[in-house]
């Protein structure tokens, strides 16, 4: 008697370090990046009354994810840059809600086993490390969490609950029509008409809404829609979204983040993985999973629709570094249902241990380091008396630390966005004339030219040049310029970059013109 209550402590134990101490573990020291702190600067001129107001004018492209803004945002204005641990916290909590919800919502098709893994597998999916860890995107993990666990209610004849959590979803993010439209087919294939129409009215009213605000307040929000698509740029559109999403899910891209992921992972990070692989050994009990057609089809279809999303914007192309990887969650979540749903063999379970959990737990010292990184930049920044040398109108550029580096790759954005740097620099220097001398940046007539952000400096007055991983202010000339520029790191921020074969790379452009940029 004593011995089975020792065990089930023990048991319930093992289950509390897995599920709630490792993931904390996981998130804690990441910290915040890139547009992180833009919202932090912005929130330090906002009161309440400005924060609340649903105007799009004021609210911009938060007004599409306007439940990201209430339930998310107020951290930025509470919390600033000086709590991060706070930030590591909410990540923490908000991922344990999600992986439940998606839990619950897979108990309708796996078993108790199964649904465990594949709530894991998908939050924590090596590709997607942005969502995990950039405190911002939380909501486009928490967005599909909370529609799936609504499908579960729905299922469960519970409309009356499921229906306003649909609507609170839909207005997380601009993310949640692809799940919510792909997931309803499951009613559809089912002939459940009743549901599925009531499903789908959260969906078409989100749709409806993001078509007005755009169309209503052009100037207010971030224009995402292409209004100049031909059903030829259409078609350019989707084949590059269908042909990078391969690419991220089983070709080099995958491989490749993998690979570097691994390689970042540090002593205590790996006596945890094989903590977390002892635990799936003994836990994974299921030998035959199911996986109903209903569910696999629509995945498919969340995956189909949400390459057509992204193809009518002509952005959004689908990769595995950089902060945009946001983008592959559609994937993920296919691929963690199909590989949650494999036999399982010791083959399989250290197949699976070396492609996902390693990873997660590399990826996580990974950020760490580069947030500790990150704070000591920052702190130079806060701290050189030589910025008091540089008046208003004259021009600072800043080199290095334009992103993270994960091996030859660009990962983190730190520097590479022009508001971002102007936040972090605000209050240490006089001028606005700010500019991060990004790869594709280039000298004319005067002036440097953003050729992706068209975030353009004079150099009329004083020029000086601020060596960020030096923490070394200098005054320079306009002759200098050149030199400098050309002494810039190439940024990789995708494989094709590396390769000679020019056919490759023309087909790229010719799909999508936008690009042309990353091979200059």
């Amino acid at each position: 008697m004593k011995n089975g209550i020792l065990r089930k402590v023990l048991n319930k134990s093992f289950l509390t370090i897995i599920f709630l101490i490792i993931p904390l573990y996981i998130f804690w020291d990441t910290g915040i990046h890139s547009d992180d702190y833009t919202v932090i600067d912005q929130a330090k001129n906002t009161d309440f009354f400005d924060f609340i107001n649903p105007n799009p004018n004021v609210r911009g492209q938060n007004t599409f994810g306007i439940f990201n803004h209430y339930f998310f945002y107020w951290a930025y204005g509470v919390f600033g840059n000086h709590n991060q641990w706070i930030y590591d916290i909410f990540k923490w909590i908000i991922h344990i809600l999600s992986i439940y919800l998606i839990y619950i919502f897979s108990l309708d098709y796996l078993k108790k086993d199964r649904a465990i893994l594949v709530s894991f597998l998908f939050v924590f999916f090596p590709i997607h490390d942005s969502t995990t860890y950039w405190y911002m995107t939380t909501a486009y993990i928490f967005t599909p969490a909370l529609i799936m666990y609504s499908h579960y209610l729905y299922r469960h004849e519970k409309v009356i609950i499921g229906f306003p959590l649909l609507i609170v979803a839909s207005l997380l993010s601009y993310s949640s029509p692809p799940y919510i439209f792909g997931l309803a087919s499951i009613f559809l294939i089912e002939k459940l008409y009743k549901k599925l129409i009531l499903f789908l009215i959260p969906g078409i009213l989100y749709t409806v809404f993001y078509l007005v605000i755009s169309l209503t307040f052009p100037d207010g929000v971030e224009k995402r829609l292409d209004t100049t698509l031909t059903l030829t740029k259409l078609t350019k559109n989707y084949l590059l979204q269908l042909f990078s999403s391969l690419d991220v899910i089983i070709g080099p891209s995958f491989w490749i983040k993998i690979y570097f992921s691994i390689t970042s992972i540090s002593l205590i990070s790996i006596l945890l993985s094989l903590f977390v692989i002892f635990f799936l050994n003994a836990k994974l009990l299921s030998k035959k999973p199911t996986f109903p057609l209903s569910l696999i089809l629509s995945l498919s279809l969340v995956l189909l629709l949400s390459l057509a999303m992204f193809a009518l914007t002509g952005l959004y192309t689908q990769i595995s570094f950089n902060l945009g990887n946001r983008v592959t969650l559609y994937s993920s979540l296919l691929v963690s249902f199909f590989l949650a749903t494999l036999p399982i063999t010791k083959k399989y379970l250290l197949l699976l241990a070396i492609i996902f959990v390693l990873p997660v737990f590399g990826l996580s010292d990974y950020w760490k380091s580069w947030n500790q990184h990150q704070k000591i930049i920052i702190h130079n920044i806060e701290t050189n008396k030589d910025f008091k040398l540089i008046n208003p109108g004259d021009a600072l550029l800043v080199s290095g630390n334009i992103y993270s580096k994960m091996g030859r790759f660009s990962h983190i954005e730190f520097f590479s966005a022009p508001w971002v740097v102007r936040s972090i620099f605000k209050d240490s220097v006089k001028t606005e004339n700010i500019i991060a001398l990004t790869s594709y940046i280039y000298l004319k007539n005067n002036k440097l030219i953003d050729q992706k952000f068209k975030n353009n400096i004079n150099l009329s007055k004083k020029i000086y040049l601020y060596q960020s991983d030096k923490n070394l202010l200098s005054k320079i000339s306009i002759s200098d310029i050149p030199l400098i520029l050309d002494k810039r790191p190439k940024e990789i921020r995708h494989w094709v970059q590396l390769l000679n074969y020019q056919p490759v790379k023309s087909f790229i452009i010719y799909l999508s013109p936008r690009l042309k940029y990353l091979f200059i």
